[in-house]
């Protein structure tokens, strides 16, 4: 980097560095909540009002956590998503008893790569220490 992009880069607030580095379209991070969030909420409407009850609010947080993330990418909106995501995985219980077997399974799943994927987007969207040299892509 030559020293005029390395002082534009750095005169930016930490949150624009961040955000600036990111492409929206290929985070799968951001994807994967958002995606998971619709089908969970598609998948409790066909299991009737019960589960569609139980499923309004975390599912409506995983949609609003992962499309934040794709449109606005912040600090925030990964704490929101892997919110969403617990509470899905504490609703699967009841969500297998009222759905069957397979809904409360699946609800699971879909809890728990909403978790896995918050967090991968929560450790990409830190900034890089100085002092600390950058990790080789995998």
């Amino acid at each position: 980097m030559d020293r005029e992009a390395l002082a534009t880069r750095e005169s930016r607030p930490p949150m624009l560095r961040c955000a600036a580095s990111m492409r929206p379209i290929r985070r799968l991070s951001a994807w994967l909540p958002l995606c998971g969030g619709l089908a969970l909420i598609a998948l409790a409407a066909r299991q009737g009002p019960g589960a569609t009850l139980l499923v309004a609010l975390p599912g409506a947080m995983l949609v609003l956590g992962g499309g934040r993330s794709l449109l606005v990418p912040d600090r925030t909106a990964p704490a929101h998503t892997a919110l969403g995501a617990v509470l899905t995985l504490m609703l699967a219980l009841p969500l297998g008893w009222i759905g069957g077997l397979p809904f409360g399974i699946g609800a699971a799943a879909l809890g728990a790569i909403a978790f896995i994927a918050s967090r991968w987007l929560s450790i990409r969207q830190e900034p890089a220490l100085e002092d600390v040299p950058a990790p080789p892509p995998t």
